[in-house]
Parts: C-alpha cells; structure tokens; sequence
C-alpha cells in the first residue's frame, strides 16, 4: 500500500504503471482476504514476543424473544474467531477493496482512453485503437 501511494504522489506519476500497481494491490487484497489463517498465525506469534493476549472472548449467547410466526430466527455468531473473521477482517478488506475501486476508477478509465498514445504503442495498435474509438471522425483512408 505504500508503494502505491508514494508512486501516485510523485510529480513524474505514470499513469499506465500506477494503474497497474493499483490492480496489483486490489488482487492482492483480495488474496489477502482469503488467507485469514496465516495471518491469525502472524498475530498470535506477534502477541506472544510482545506478552500480549491472543485469544478471542467467548459472548455469552444472547436469548430472544420468538413470536409463534416466525420461521428463522437469525443466528448470531457465537464464536469469538468467526465474528471477528466476518466482523472485523474481512469487512475492513471490503472497504478498503471497494474504497480503491471505486476512487481509481476514472483513472483506469482515463488510462484506457489514452493508452493509445503512450509511446510504447505500435503502428497497429495506434490503428485498432482509432478505429474503435475514434470511427465517426476519421475517414475510411486514414487507416489503410
């Protein structure tokens, strides 16, 4: 995450790199939110060279009232490690993951637009690229 903020507040920030490194970050996120046993194994090695607690309340199961129509009542997460997985981890992998969607995404729009002239672009690209985009505003001799 710090690669990609220190790169997209540089004064030299190129666009098609930075757009790359954010969808790099994204799936990484992504991955990161499905290993969520290595990382509670990190913790609790963290915990123990610090001294601290690593293991998760258990809440006393709350009773509710029922009315005769009911079909489902709705669970509630007992267990202190499943809450905090659904709870605390994997909601805030979600806001960050939609946070960067969503921010980035003109910027991904504008990398697409303009890819076409980055000078690592070729004849054919320049050409397929104008065609798709640009058809209306050129004539059919342009890209022969």
């Amino acid at each position: 995450m710090n690669a990609v903020s220190k790169m997209l507040q540089a004064k030299d920030v190129d666009i098609h790199k930075a757009v790359g490194v954010l969808q790099n970050t994204i799936q990484a996120l992504s991955a990161y939110r499905d290993d969520f046993d290595q990382v509670k194994r990190t913790a609790q090695n963290l915990a123990e060279r610090w001294g601290a607690q690593s293991e998760f309340r258990e809440i006393r199961k709350r009773r509710m009232k029922r009315h005769f129509d009911e079909l489902s009542q709705g669970e509630r997460l007992s267990d202190g490690e499943s809450r905090f997985r659904i709870n605390v981890f994997n909601a805030s992998l979600d806001i960050i993951n939609s946070q960067l969607s969503q921010r980035f995404t003109s910027m991904c729009e504008t990398n697409k637009l303009f890819q076409a002239t980055l000078n690592r672009a070729q004849d054919n690209a320049l050409h397929q690229h104008a065609d798709h985009h640009d058809s209306r505003d050129l004539s059919p001799s342009f890209l022969v």
